[in-house]
């Protein structure tokens, strides 16, 4: 490869990264239901009662998969992009154990709470339980 004809490539590579930005690294395809169950150590919805920095208090309504209390403290990881919890919100979690934490990821299926969504959740996982 000639001198110039690598410079263009490597200016090529600069430019992309720096019209794609920090954000594209952020988005993701929603993933189907039965690959963020499988990958997730528990699934549970709740509603978010209390929002700090990176950490989120879940009032846990039903649990579908793992162990979770009445009131757990969810963790989001660097790598969820800080997507940010909405206080107040009900959500469905798909969490994943990182030590004694319960942490979220980019991509991890959690998402608002619906009833077509606990539904379907019902159906792969069976029936809920209270926490």
């Amino acid at each position: 490869m000639t001198p110039i004809r690598s410079l263009a490539v490597v200016v090529a590579v600069l430019v992309s990264l720096a019209l794609t930005g920090p954000a594209a690294a952020c988005r993701c395809l929603t993933p189907s239901l039965a690959r963020t169950t499988a990958a997730a150590d528990v699934v549970l919805v709740g509603t978010l009662t209390r929002i700090d920095a990176a950490t989120a208090t879940v009032a846990v309504r039903a649990v579908w998969n793992g162990q979770a209390a009445a009131t757990v403290t969810i963790h989001d990881s660097p790598t969820s992009c800080r997507r940010g919890l909405p206080d107040g919100a009900t959500l469905v979690i798909m969490a994943r154990r990182d030590g004694d934490r319960l942490t979220l990821r980019q991509c991890d299926g959690t998402q608002r709470a619906t009833p077509a969504l606990e539904r379907r959740l019902t159906r792969r996982l069976g029936a809920p339980r209270a926490p």
